[in-house]
């Protein structure tokens, strides 16, 4: 079903946070039987409301009975399927989480408001409104206690590991990032800061780690993108995106083959030609980059790394504010979603006309990532994170991530073997 303004509406189901737990306590005899929730939504159709009985049968085993016009069906330890077809939904999985984790997080900012899990899915990273950081195990069989550190004045809003998993960049709403080792099995106290990196006059609200790591990029509220050489700590160049508009998030990826950048507007009489910029000898695997950057305006422009140009400005959006965007190379796609809950995907080889334009609701698009099957994972103000298929033809919600109580989401990762990584406002972090 679409809207007037072409926007796909996608239903949405949602379950009783702690249902697992009410299945399990009546397959333990602590109670004889109780009833869960289920809801099911479609934008501009009636919502479906209906309860799920849980008993003991006469053969002693639990019985789970959904009522309401509602299907729902256990197909694995953590997964079940729900049905509502007076929404056309049909077998959504809901999957439960592998495992739920507690960075301990400071108890003034328990909220994470950035995340990131390491290349080799052994550390979790996380930031806090206070501008603190907690770095944990992400190993199972750990006892490593987690360690702290106080990097920044202000809300950490960006984590990214370098490659080696064992270095880390934080971007802060004080206007700088910093350069952390990430040594979780080190005496000192806290973290070791190696590097604060300074020149932003606003927030810091993304990063990314180029190839291996010699330079980075951030993206700030100040409307540039700041290259920086990290072994120096000094800007190699600033950029500064459509009218200088507040930049939300940034995505970096390689430029696909046979790629042509699509034509864009030529300055007026008044302005001056834009000029490539030749390559600073810091400059290390910058050549071959793209950058797409998530607007406060409602636009997204892309910026070719090595020659530091402009390349491309999507139209003027009525969709309000892109709040993070997610760039896949591997599969041609771009992935932008907005403060009024859209989510649009392009193929970058036609950056001007959209495969397809969706939303589910409108609570705020707090992050996107891409999965390597090409699917992406979208977290949600509303803490309703979910998995879509996005093919050529038409998207299709294949999970709903659920365990969480009705708190944000505010960032995702995407680790080894496809598993899925979720940061809450509770200050949990859970696995899928």
């Amino acid at each position: 079903m679409a809207t007037s303004e072409g926007i796909l509406s996608l239903a949405q189901v949602t379950i009783q946070h702690d249902f697992q737990q009410v299945i399990e306590d009546v397959r333990d005899g602590k109670i004889y039987g109780e009833d869960f929730w289920v809801s099911c939504y479609s934008q501009g159709r009636n919502s479906v409301h209906g309860k799920v009985s849980v008993s003991r049968d006469e053969d002693d085993e639990v019985s789970v009975v959904p009522k309401g016009g509602l299907g729902l069906q256990r197909t694995g330890e953590l997964t079940w399927t729900a049905s509502c077809p007076s929404l056309d939904i049909d077998n959504v999985t809901l999957r439960c989480p592998k495992r739920t984790l507690d960075p301990q997080p400071p108890k003034d900012s328990t909220a994470i408001t950035a995340f990131d899990v390491s290349p080799d899915c052994t550390l979790l990273a996380t930031g806090h409104s206070a501008g603190t950081l907690t770095l944990s195990s992400a190993v199972v069989s750990s006892n490593i206690p987690p360690r702290k550190s106080k990097p920044h004045l202000s809300t950490i809003l960006s984590l990214r590991f370098f490659p080696s998993s064992r270095v880390l960049l934080s971007a802060s709403a004080d206007f700088s990032l910093a350069v952390i080792s990430a040594d979780l099995e080190s005496t000192l106290e806290p973290l070791s800061v190696v590097r604060m990196l300074k020149g932003h006059s606003k927030g810091v609200t993304g990063s990314e780690i180029v190839e291996r790591g010699r330079n980075v990029l951030s993206c700030s509220r100040d409307g540039t993108v700041k290259l920086w050489d990290v072994g120096g700590g000094q800007t190699i160049r600033t950029m500064g995106v459509d009218k200088y508009s507040a930049i939300n998030g940034i995505s970096i990826g390689d430029t696909i083959s046979n790629w042509s950048a699509p034509p864009v507007s030529q300055p007026s009489d008044n302005e001056e030609q834009p000029v490539p910029a030749t390559l600073d000898e810091r400059e290390v695997g910058t050549s071959s980059k793209l950058l797409f950057c998530a607007l406060q305006s409602g636009r997204f422009q892309a910026l070719e790394l090595g020659t530091k140009l402009p390349i491309y400005l999507s139209p003027s959006s009525t969709t309000g504010p892109l709040q993070c965007i997610a760039y896949s190379s591997q599969h041609s796609r771009l992935a932008t979603g907005s403060s009024t809950g859209v989510v649009t995907l392009y193929d970058i080889r036609s950056l001007s006309s959209p495969l397809y334009t969706f939303r589910r609701n409108t609570a705020s698009i707090e992050d996107l990532v891409f999965t390597p099957t090409g699917q992406i994972v979208v977290a949600t103000d509303d803490g309703l994170p979910y998995r879509a298929d996005v093919p050529t033809g038409a998207p299709r919600v294949i999970e709903e991530l659920v365990g969480g109580n009705c708190d944000a989401v505010r960032a995702i990762a995407v680790g080894m073997n496809d598993d899925v990584w979720t940061a809450w406002d509770d200050g949990l972090i859970r696995r899928y």
